[in-house]
C-alpha cells in the first residue's frame, strides 16, 4: 500500500494535511475544482512516494530509475515503456470508436481510443513483462498496464500530465486538448497506481471484477470477430469506422499511433494479447460481436454504414438488462456507429479548421453521439426505474459487497440498502445533491447524466 493511500485511509483528505506532499500550485482552487484526484500528490512528490516501495515491472523500473525519466510527450512515454514506433518490431495497434472505459462518453470515430501493446507470442503463451498503453485525446491522462514477472501480476497505472494551457486564464481550449497539441510539450507527469481508493478513477472497479483479493484482468468485452466498434480493414463495420475517422482526421496519426499504422488497427491481434496474458479469465458481460451484428442488420437495413435508424438485438438486450440489474458492467452499444451523421460532419469541419490554423472555430468534437442512443449507451439511466432501481443501475459497479471492506465507499452497498445506517444514507443524499462539477457528486457526471426527477427518486429511496 502506497503511503498516500495510507494517509487517505486514516482521514488525511484536506489540502493542509497533504501540504508537505503536494506541490504548491496544486492548492489552487482552480486546480482542484472538479478533479477527482485533485487532493492527491503530484509530480516529483508523488514519484518519490511511488518509489518508496517499487515493484519489478517496467513502470516501476522506469519511474524509479536514477536519474528519473524525462517525459515531455506521449512519444517519450511510449519509448520508455517499450511500445514506441522508433525501432523494430513495432507494437500492436487497436483503435476503437466506442468504449466502456473511463473515457466512455468521449470516444467515437471523431475522437477514438488508441491502444498500443507488445505483440503476443505466436504460440499464444504469456509474455512476461508485457505492457499496453491506452490514450484518447481530450483527457490529460494515459492508462497503462504493466506485468510484474516476479509477482506474475498485472499492475494498472494512470499517468497524468499538464500542458502550458493549464496555467492560462480560462484553461485549455478544445484545440489544446483535441488536436495533436495534447500529445507533446508536457510540463509535469504524475504516475498513480491502480489503488485510487475512494475515487471514481479506481482501476479495480473494472479490472478486478471478482472483488478484493481476486485476480486482476485485462478488459476486452468485444473479444471476438468482427470486433464491432474497432477500426479495422478486416470487417465491413471496421471499414465504415475507418472512413469516418479519415473524414475527420484525414491522413494524420492519432495519439500513440503514427499515420502509417492507423489502417493497420488489428483488434484480433489485441484479443490474442489479452487472451495470452489473462490466465484464462473470462470477460464479464462479453459482447458477442457476430451475433449482435447479424441481429442488428436483420432488424434495420443499411447497417453498419447507415445508423440513422438504430438496430435491435435480443442478444444485446439481455446483456443490457443484466447491467441495469447491477449484475455486470454495461455492454457496448448494439450498432457499429454511435455517431449522429450531421454532428460528425460538423465535427470534421471544425477539426479541419483548427489544424489549418483557425482554432477559434473549434468546439468540443467529442459531442457527436446520437441523442436517441443515450439510454442504450448507458449515458442516462433506463427510463421508468424507481429510486431503488436507479441506485442499482448507476451505483452498483463501485458500491457492492465485493469491494475491499476497509474502503469508506464499501459502507454504501446498494445490495443492502435496507440495512444501511441512516447516517450513511444521509451522506449519499448530500452527495447526490452536489452540483455536477463537484468531484464528490454522485453518481459521477463523468459516466452518467441524471435528471432532477431521477435525482429526487434516488433521494426518496434513501430517505425511507
Amino acid at each position: 500500500m502506497r503511503p498516500w493511500i495510507a494517509l487517505a485511509l486514516v482521514g488525511c483528505t484536506t489540502a493542509g494535511c497533504l501540504s508537505e506532499l503536494i506541490p504548491e500550485h496544486a492548492h489552487d482552487t482552480a486546480a482542484l475544482e472538479g478533479d477527482p484526484l485533485g487532493m492527491l500528490p503530484r509530480g516529483e512528490a508523488q514519484r518519490k512516494l511511488f518509489c518508496t516501495d517499487p515493484g519489478h515491472d517496467t513502470v516501476s523500473k522506469m519511474m524509479c530509475a536514477t536519474p528519473p525519466p524525462v517525459i515531455r510527450s506521449l512519444a517519450d512515454l511510449q519509448r520508455l515503456l517499450g511500445v514506441g514506433f522508433d525501432g523494430p518490431p513495432p507494437p500492436g495497434v487497436a483503435i476503437t470508436a466506442h468504449s466502456s472505459s473511463l473515457v466512455a462518453r468521449h470516444i467515437s470515430s471523431a475522437n477514438p481510443r488508441a491502444i498500443v501493446f507488445m505483440p503476443p507470442r505466436a504460440d499464444g503463451t504469456p509474455t512476461p513483462g508485457h505492457v499496453a498503453l491506452a490514450f484518447a485525446r481530450g483527457e490529460q491522462f494515459v492508462e497503462v498496464t504493466s506485468h510484474d514477472p516476479d509477482a506474475d501480476e498485472i499492475n494498472l497505472y494512470l499517468f497524468r500530465f499538464t500542458q502550458a494551457c493549464n496555467a492560462q486564464p480560462g484553461g485549455c481550449t478544445p484545440a489544446d486538448l483535441l488536436t495533436d497539441r495534447i500529445e507533446r510539450d508536457w510540463l509535469e507527469v504524475t504516475v498513480y497506481e491502480e489503488e485510487l481508493d475512494n475515487t471514481i478513477m479506481d482501476c479495480r472497479s473494472c479490472h478486478q471484477p471478482d472483488g478484493d483479493g481476486k485476480a486482476k484482468i485485462l478488459r476486452l468485452q468485444e473479444h471476438s470477430a468482427p470486433f464491432t466498434h474497432f477500426l479495422s480493414s478486416a470487417s465491413a463495420g471496421g471499414k465504415a469506422l475507418l472512413a469516418d475517422y479519415h473524414m475527420v482526421h484525414g491522413d494524420e496519426g492519432y495519439g500513440p499511433v503514427p499515420a502509417a499504422f492507423i489502417d493497420k488497427s488489428d483488434p484480433a491481434l489485441f484479443a490474442r494479447f489479452v487472451d495470452a496474458n489473462n490466465a484464462g479469465a473470462p470477460q464479464p458481460n462479453e459482447f458477442p460481436s457476430q451475433t449482435i451484428e447479424m441481429e442488428v442488420a436483420a432488424s434495420t437495413p443499411g447497417q453498419p454504414g447507415d445508423n440513422s435508424h438504430p438496430g435491435k438485438s435480443a442478444t444485446w438486450q439481455a446483456l443490457f438488462d443484466r447491467a441495469v440489474r447491477g449484475e455486470a458492467i454495461p455492454p457496448p452499444y448494439h450498432d457499429v456507429k454511435v455517431t449522429d451523421p450531421a454532428k460528425l460532419a460538423r465535427a470534421a469541419a471544425a477539426y479541419r479548421a483548427a489544424v489549418a490554423g483557425r482554432p477559434a472555430q473549434m468546439f468540443d468534437i467529442r459531442d457527436v453521439f446520437l441523442d436517441a442512443a443515450a439510454v442504450d449507451l448507458s449515458f442516462v439511466p433506463r427510463p421508468g426505474l424507481d429510486g431503488r432501481g436507479l441506485l442499482t443501475q448507476l451505483c452498483h459497479r463501485c458500491h457492492n459487497p465485493k469491494l475491499d471492506q476497509t474502503l469508506s465507499r464499501a459502507r454504501f452497498d446498494v445490495e443492502r440498502l435496507d440495512a444501511m445506517p441512516a447516517a450513511e444514507k444521509q451522506l449519499a443524499i448530500e452527495r447526490i445533491r452536489l452540483p455536477d462539477g463537484n468531484p464528490e457528486h454522485m453518481p459521477p457526471a463523468r459516466f452518467v447524466t441524471v435528471s432532477d426527477a431521477e435525482r429526487a427518486a434516488m433521494i426518496d429511496a434513501l430517505s425511507r
